[in-house]
């Protein structure tokens, strides 16, 4: 299990985020089961279309806002009460780096990740 993100600026629409999703599928060769809430960006038909054309890629969409069956939602609370608990940036590229070491932290512990998931009443085949 390995969690993926990346810091924008400004707006994500569908252009920006298949090309997410592009990069994430270079980087990842197997099978990738992604846990989508019900965010517009993720039915864009740039997206739509980027899916299509991979098999391997599972995607399984919780219902509409069901922040308590998300397992991205422990995530967030980790990283704020846990990682950045007292942290006082100086600037706002300062809070961009320590986030970004604070959730790949995040990324890199099994633990906590398999604990996100099981934090929720979802049950999803082979996670």
């Amino acid at each position: 299990m390995r969690s993926f993100f990346r810091l924008y600026e400004g707006t994500i629409d569908g252009a920006v985020f298949a090309a997410f999703m592009r990069e994430l599928l270079r980087e990842v060769r197997s099978g990738v089961l992604i846990i989508w809430d019900g965010w517009n960006v993720h039915k864009a038909p740039e997206v739509r279309s980027l899916l299509a054309e991979r098999e391997r890629v599972r995607v399984h969409v919780l219902p509409a806002y069901a922040p308590g069956l998300n397992p991205v939602e422990g995530m967030w609370a980790h990283s704020k009460e846990v990682g950045l608990r007292g942290y006082v940036p100086e600037d706002k590229l300062d809070l961009e780096l320590e986030a970004g070491v604070v959730l790949d932290e995040i990324g890199a512990s099994q633990r906590l990740l398999r604990g996100f998931v099981n934090g929720t009443p979802l049950r999803i085949t082979g996670v």
